[in-house]
């Protein structure tokens, strides 16, 4: 994320100066991994919208329903198209009611991508408890278009379709995806191209043996 979009992103709740460093970049799986180390500190964080939970146990913490709203999200590292990662959203996050970041979060569509800048304030019950100190919608998204076109590729697949998975495959691409999504689904059209060679190289053999 460039410093433009930064100072978009923080402008309205942190009060920075100018020439103050930019935060640290970093992936939902490396927060949680070691909390501690990133507790109190602002960090950068890019997130999926999921959903939001109208109600949770707060524990000892100071996110209470009555004081926060709450984002479900999907990691960078959770591609929505493979069953297991679309049904289990891993990012959790908070922010105080009232305030611009709470809003944008309400805000927030299913699948829309947000830049989050955010800290740890606890680790607690086996959750690491997240603010969100501002938030605003990127560019790049990976549409439920695309999704739906992803899934249908692999259906195809699957089915042994090769070519209409490719088809479908390169519908998704039109989307504006993050290159982790763009990267993710060029995989599977390597697959499919692999798998395309395969039957051409059936199919001349079959031609080669039984030529008249």
């Amino acid at each position: 994320m460039g410093p433009e979009l930064f100072s978009q992103l923080i402008a309205f709740t942190i009060p920075l100066a100018l020439n103050a460093p930019q935060p640290e970049t970093i992936a939902w799986e490396d927060l949680v991994a070691v909390p501690d180390a990133q507790l109190g500190e602002l960090v950068q964080m890019h997130v999926q919208a999921h959903s939001r939970p109208q109600t949770w146990e707060p524990f000892l913490t100071r996110f209470s329903p009555e004081e926060y709203v709450c984002l479900r999200a999907w990691s960078d590292q959770q591609m929505p198209w493979v069953e297991e990662h679309f049904d289990e959203p891993q990012v959790v996050v908070f922010a105080r009611r009232g305030s611009r970041q709470a809003e944008r979060l309400l805000a927030a569509d299913p699948h829309e991508r947000l830049a989050l800048g955010c800290t740890v304030r606890a680790h607690q019950a086996g959750m690491v408890w997240i603010e969100v100190l501002g938030a605003c919608t990127t560019r790049e998204q990976i549409t439920e278009g695309a999704v739906l076109h992803v899934e249908k590729a692999i259906e195809l697949l699957e089915r042994d379709a090769p070519q209409m998975a490719r088809e479908q495959l390169a519908r998704a691409l039109t989307a504006p995806l993050p290159q982790h999504a763009r990267k993710d689904i060029e995989v599977i059209l390597e697959q499919c191209d692999a798998r395309i060679r395969g039957i051409e190289t059936r199919n001349a053999a079959f031609r080669r043996r039984y030529k008249r």
